[in-house]
């Protein structure tokens, strides 16, 4: 029944093989010259080799910090890599004709981690001769490092001779400076406290600090009572609070009783019962000497805090005209005691430092020999035989990947310059369903194009029914022999809804004054109402508003109807129709038909997708298949009715 062809197949055909061939000899072209070049380059460079060898090298002295060590030995390979010391190795060697080309490239010193060993390497093309110039590095190193050690000895011991001296003399000229001006301004002692004067003025300070406290606590307490009685809060002393809580007591006694009466009698009877009028009369009298207390406690609170604060103010001012009195007394002797409290901090240091330094010096003279660094040679001059660059595999690969992506990046180059804009000419692929009584029935049909023997299908052999397009003829057909619920599936599918999401919809989900519906599922999105899906759903609710969750497409019963239900009418359409194979023509079908249609006008996937739904990867390239060269259009550039559904 469904059949698929292309027009003028076979000159397509041949086009299609002579680009194939362009882009044979583009990629054999770019990938041969590329490789030749990148492989020439690589095999033509020299072998390099390497030649090492190790130190161990730890600080003068007895020093068991591994950091310290670490640190010596950083600072050793620093002075290797310099370049007195390459340079010296290379001029031992030049009698020899053994020099090495840029020693200071070429020679490298690093530490390994965590440890005081130094490695030595050094890279070359003559493995005979790295292992010469790391020898006579090495000996160069031995020898730098011994007379360093000697020198560095006599200059230690001389400048801790000299330090020593000098910080004793530093030692004695502090101490006679502090004597002459402790004398001078008359000060007893370097401690404070033992002076007159600054004694007396330390009690004045601290009184006048506790008595600045008090002032300071005496407001707080007058503010919290004056904020108190402003806001209509209760103050009272403690000394009132047993009685204004005694007579409390009877109020609350009181009205107890009276609770009581009330209960027991009504109120005509109590505005008679003299017991009850008494209660009431104690009552507001005990509420009066209650509010009376209250009153009189306030006010004295008030009194006693603006008492307790004023006396803190005179006790406050007191104090501070004494300490004013003795301030200027004590200004100056304070200022010279600063003096000498500095002096003697001063002194403390240098006498730390005459310490250190004599300490220092004993060390040095009971020294039997100079102190050197140990240095060991752990591993001699030794060099590989094997080259460690350059790596010919590794760059050999590279060149031919790099051949390869410039080859494949060159066919798409040629490609792309070679394409045609849509419409230049080319023919395009006509896929339709050709039925032999279809022009019979239709005489306004077009004939279905025979396809010849040489033709290539568009599609695989495995694409199934499901991907068939139908022509538009086969679906007028459709359309004129369906009923009302086929039409309301036809509509459906040739607005963009595919089976499994008709049989999900909703009346919910239909909004006929927008004219918009709300597609759910996997593909959930709103689609706009093209009018023959608008004017059949209007038609349903002509009657009223229908139920939100009534499924739009119900079966008798009222239950939504499957995508087999779908297929079945569908089928039945197609019978009706005079179509071959009804069976075939399915829900999927027709929903592949509409968005070839739109394929076929070169519709962006993206906007393809948003108004049919997701597609699976195959159906996606069969889809990409069917759409023109040049550039992709917009959503709004094509035409999304199908010609089937047109009215003129």
């Amino acid at each position: 029944m469904f059949r698929i062809g292309r027009q003028d197949a076979t000159a397509t055909l041949d086009a299609q093989r002579r680009e194939a061939r362009l882009r044979h000899i583009v990629f054999l072209l770019t990938f041969v010259v590329v490789a030749a070049s990148g492989l020439a380059y690589n095999f033509s460079r020299e072998p390099v080799y390497r030649a090492t060898a190790r130190l161990s090298v730890e600080p003068p002295g007895p020093v068991e910090d591994p950091l310290i060590k670490t640190q010596f030995a950083l600072a050793e390979a620093q002075v290797l890599r310099g370049s007195a010391l390459t340079q010296a190795a290379v001029t031992h060697l030049e009698p020899t004709g053994g020099a090495l080309a840029d020693p200071e490239r070429r020679l490298s010193a690093e530490v390994l981690a965590q440890t005081s060993v130094i490695e030595l390497r050094a890279d070359g093309r003559e493995p005979n001769r790295l292992v010469s110039v790391l020898s006579a590095w090495i000996d160069a190193y031995l020898a730098s490092r011994k007379a360093t050690d000697r020198q560095d000895e006599s200059e230690a011991l001389e400048e801790a001779r000299h330090a020593a001296r000098e910080a004793e003399k530093s030692v004695q000229a502090k101490r006679q400076e502090m004597e002459t001006f402790r004398r001078q301004h008359g000060i007893a002692s370097i401690e404070r406290e033992e002076n007159q004067g600054a004694a007396r003025l330390k009690g004045v300070h601290t009184a006048l600090n506790d008595a600045a406290t008090k002032e300071v606590t005496a407001e707080a307490r007058l503010k919290s009572v004056e904020d108190s009685i402003s806001q209509g809060k209760a103050v009272i002393r403690n000394a009132d609070k047993p009685a204004i809580a005694n007579l409390e007591m009877r109020a609350v006694d009181l009205r107890e009783k009276m609770k009581d009466l009330e209960h027991d009698y009504t109120p005509q009877y109590l505005a008679h019962d003299p017991k009850f009028k008494a209660l009431k009369a104690n009552l507001s009298r005990v509420e009066q000497q209650i509010q009376t207390e209250r009153e009189r406690s306030q006010k004295a609170a008030l009194v006693e805090a603006q008492e307790e604060y004023a006396a803190a103010q005179r006790a406050t001012q007191k104090i501070r005209e004494q300490a004013n009195a003795l301030k200027q007394e004590t200004q100056s002797f304070s200022m010279r005691f600063a003096d000498l409290k500095r002096m003697a901090v001063d002194l403390e240091e240098l006498q730390n430092t005459r310490r250190q330094t004599r300490e220092h010096l004993a060390r040095l003279e009971s020294a039997r020999k100079p102190s050197e660094a140990k240095i060991r040679v752990l591993a001699t001059p030794s060099a590989g035989q094997e080259a460690i660059s350059p790596d010919y595999t590794r760059d050999a690969a590279i060149a031919l990947a790099a051949a390869l992506g410039l080859a494949v990046g060159a066919v798409w180059l040629t490609d792309y310059l070679r394409r045609e804009k849509p419409g230049a000419g080319g023919s395009q692929p006509v896929i339709q369903i050709a039925y032999p009584m279809l022009n019979q029935q239709h005489p306004g049909a077009v004939p279905t194009a025979q396809l010849s023997p040489a033709a290539t299908p568009l599609l695989a052999s495995e694409v199934g029914p499901a991907w068939v397009e139908l022509g538009e003829h086969d679906v007028k057909a459709l359309w004129g022999d369906a009923p009302a619920d086929g039409k309301l599936i036809l509509a459906a599918l040739f607005t963009g809804i595919a089976p499994d999401e008709l049989v999900q919809l909703r009346w919910k989900h239909v909004a006929l004054d927008q004219g918009s519906i709300d597609i759910p599922g996997t593909s959930a999105r709103r689609l706009k109402m093209l009018e023959p899906l608008r004017r059949e759903l209007a038609g349903r609710v002509q009657g009223g508003a229908a139920d939100p969750e009534a499924p739009v497409l119900a079966d008798g019963s009222g239950n939504a109807l499957d995508e087999a239900g779908i297929d079945s009418q569908l089928a039945c359409i197609a019978h009706d129709a005079g179509l071959r194979h009804p069976e075939e023509v399915t829900g999927r079908a027709l929903h592949f038909t509409y968005a070839a249609f739109l394929a076929r006008q070169g519709v962006r996937m993206s906007d393809l997708t948003a108004l049919v739904g997701r597609f699976t990867g195959t159906l996606a390239t069969e889809l990409m298949r069917l759409a023109p060269p040049g550039r992709a259009q917009s959503l709004s550039q094509v035409d999304v009715l199908h010609p089937s559904f047109r009215t003129s």
